[in-house]
């Protein structure tokens, strides 16, 4: 969670996404806490931040070098 507040505070009022990878400091109560205060009220597709969680072997995950 200290990581999303740096970007937060590196880019204020900007939207953005992040990719976890299902281990359970990315899924955990707080986190998903903090991100329904972060974007209370807003619509999804307006969310300021977005989590999405992915397997390392998911099929439809993709993965760029």
């Amino acid at each position: 969670m200290k990581f999303v507040k740096y970007l937060k505070e590196q880019r204020p009022g900007k939207r953005f996404a992040i990719f976890g990878d299902g281990t359970s400091h990315h899924n955990s109560q707080e986190f998903r806490e903090y991100l329904m205060l972060i974007n209370q009220g807003l619509p999804e597709e307006k969310w300021l931040i977005n989590s999405t969680l992915i397997r390392p072997f998911d099929p439809n995950a993709l993965f760029l070098n």
